[in-house]
Parts: structure tokens; C-alpha cells; sequence
């Protein structure tokens, strides 16, 4: 879902919920809307002005982890996370350990782009609002990318107990 208008906040995290329901559906031309309109049983029109900050009446909270959980779509619950100072990982299973492991090169990115992204910032001395926004998120991507290499280290030590 690419919305007009701006969005903010709950609003920003359900648009981008929509564009990973459309991108986890992967079905040739249909937007995340339309896939989690027709998941829900709904006309996309009521679930585009749910998901509308102008309009009244919200998404409800049931529907939104409905949709999270079928979907695998976790912008709602990342940003629920980071409104109680929590950050969301996602945890390793046996079978996914191996390509977290493989996620040390991932991570090196992550405290690059993070790195630079602060020195960019910092250049004239000050931070803007929006460079202070980029480099929040460059720091909680680095921040997921660690937790899940310790969880992953801690799964792969369990394995190895057994």
C-alpha cells in the first residue's frame, strides 16, 4: 500500500504491514490491501478506509493480529515493540539456525550503514529530526541483527547439548 497521504505513527505501521501482506502474498498485481481484504472476508474499500488516519473508526487490534500472524507481517508488531521500549526479533527455529548463522555478513552491513549514517549526521556537528529518524533505525536494525545472532548462538549451544 503506498498511501497519499502522510502517515504517522500506528498509521505509518499499517501501511507498511499492507506492503508486506503484498509481498509475502506475491500475487501479480494485487495489493496487500486487496490480499488482506479478501483474507478478512471484507470489501478492500472498508479496509482502506480503516486503515485511512482521516477517516473515523479504526483497524481493530483482533483484525491486525490476524493479519500479522497469517501473513508474517511484522510492521504493527515491531512498532508496538518500540512504543514500550522492546525491540521484536525474530526467533531462530533448527531449521532457519543455519541462515542466521550465515547473517554474520548481514550484520557487518548493519553496523556499516549504521556507522555512516551517524558520521553523515554528525558532519556539521548537529542532527536534524529526520537524520536523528534515519539513525534510530540504522541503530535498532544493528540492534535486531545482534539479538538474533545471540539467540541463534544460544540455539545452536542447546543443539549441541543434545
Amino acid at each position: 500500500m503506498r498511501p497519499m497521504k502522510p502517515r504517522h505513527g500506528a498509521h505509518e505501521a499499517l501501511a507498511t504491514m499492507m506492503e508486506q501482506i503484498g509481498e509475502s502474498a506475491g500475487e501479480q498485481g494485487a495489493s496487500g490491501v486487496e490480499v488482506a481484504a479478501a483474507f478478512e472476508n471484507l470489501n478492500k474499500f472498508t479496509l482502506y478506509k480503516e486503515l485511512d488516519p482521516d477517516q473515523p473508526g479504526e483497524m481493530s487490534f483482533s483484525r491486525v493480529a490476524r493479519l500479522t500472524s497469517h501473513f508474517g507481517a511484522p510492521a504493527a508488531a515491531e512498532h508496538l515493540a518500540r512504543l514500550c521500549g522492546h525491540i521484536l526479533v525474530r526467533m531462530p527455529t533448527a531449521e532457519n539456525a543455519a541462515a542466521l548463522t550465515r547473517g554474520l555478513a548481514e550484520f557487518t552491513r548493519e553496523v556499516g550503514e549504521a556507522l555512516v549514517e551517524i558520521s553523515t549526521a554528525m558532519a556539521d556537528g548537529k542532527m536534524t529530526p529526520a537524520e536523528a529518524k534515519r539513525t534510530i533505525k540504522q541503530l535498532v536494525d544493528v540492534q535486531v541483527k545482534v539479538t538474533e545472532l545471540i539467540e541463534t548462538v544460544r540455539l545452536l549451544g542447546e543443539e549441541g547439548r543434545r
